[in-house]
């Protein structure tokens, strides 16, 4: 028998080079063909690029926003531990606004604790914008010059202060709490809220008729880093003292500190002096002055605002700030 040849005929050469012809246009179709796998990698790589940009859009727009909520607000803890007074203090807050609106030039930053930013009007106040109390109208000379002779009927004394939150800045009335003296009358109508809320816009938690001796040394020793101290020497009133040794009627301040010297102005606080005489602030001087009437010396009034806790401050333009609007 003859051996049979081995090896690959032609037909068989053929027919692999066809089938390898045909599976090579069909790879080469599934990898370039419209809905091929190099289109459908590209198309892949498109996607997750711009996942990736509306992920990174995303995680800015969040990282903005709580750098917003976060970083820098100016509440009244901020303020009151910056270190940086001079930045804050004395400077106008530009868009508070309240019913009496018409008789404060600007509203400046005068204080802030861990809870409260305080604004003082810029100047005394025109008389008429100066509340009356329940029976009397307000006593003046001139048009920011005032006293206080009428008014005073219509308080009791000590009994008569009864906002909880004003009470922390006169301790006056937890050593002398039945006291009837007339200048804690007097007193007891600049801390009167009811009557100042004419100057409580809707940021505010009160209004007052002008800060107290401790509400001022409070003040005065942040921004100036200074210590003022006060003393309540009997039932008529309070003296200050630099040293807290010698204690007086008078002390004198920075002069040229226009947040302490915009006149001279009434501080809502009894003097040891006389039991008609309150203290008053202005001139380079803290010193005390007659409420009945003394043309030598009659002071004006720049109310108080307490804004309220959750208030935040923005810096504005030309050194000034506004209230935040959420």
């Amino acid at each position: 028998m003859r051996n049979k040849e081995k090896g690959i005929t032609l037909i068989a050469l053929v027919v692999t080079i066809v089938v390898l012809l045909i599976l090579a246009g069909v790879s080469i179709s599934m990898l370039t063909g419209e809905n091929g796998i190099i289109k459908q990698a590209q198309d892949a790589k498109t996607r997750t690029e711009e996942a990736k940009e509306n992920e990174e859009d995303i995680l800015t727009k969040y990282e903005n926003y709580i750098k917003d909520k976060t970083e820098e607000q100016i509440t009244a803890s901020y303020i009151s531990n910056s270190e940086d007074k001079d930045k804050y203090y004395g400077k106008p807050v530009v868009n508070y606004e309240c019913e009496n609106s018409d008789g404060v030039q600007e509203w400046l930053i005068f204080y802030a604790d861990n809870s409260n930013i305080y604004l003082i009007a810029k100047e005394n106040v025109n008389y008429q914008y100066v509340p009356s109390s329940a029976n009397y109208e307000i006593q003046h000379i001139g048009d920011k010059q005032i006293y206080f002779s009428g008014v005073v009927n219509d308080y009791i004394g000590s009994k008569s202060i009864i906002n909880d939150s004003v009470k922390k800045w006169i301790s006056y009335i937890n050593e002398y709490s039945e006291s009837t003296q007339r200048n804690i009358k007097a007193v007891a109508y600049l801390l009167d809220t009811n009557i100042w809320n004419v100057f409580a816009g809707d940021k505010a938690e009160y209004a007052i008729g002008g800060p107290t001796i401790e509400l001022f040394c409070a003040s005065y020793q942040q921004r100036h880093n200074e210590k003022i101290y006060y003393k309540i020497m009997s039932e008529t009133g309070y003296y200050i003292s630099r040293d807290n040794e010698t204690f007086g009627n008078q002390l004198t301040i920075n002069s040229e500190d226009k947040l302490y010297n915009s006149g001279t102005t009434w501080l809502a606080t009894p003097s040891q002096s006389g039991s008609t005489y309150l203290m008053c602030m202005g001139g380079g001087i803290v010193r005390s002055a007659d409420y009945t009437y003394t043309p030598a010396v009659l002071p004006g009034i720049r109310p108080i605002v307490c804004l309220k806790s959750d208030v935040v401050l923005e810096e504005y333009e030309n050194d000034t700030f506004i209230i935040r609007e959420d």
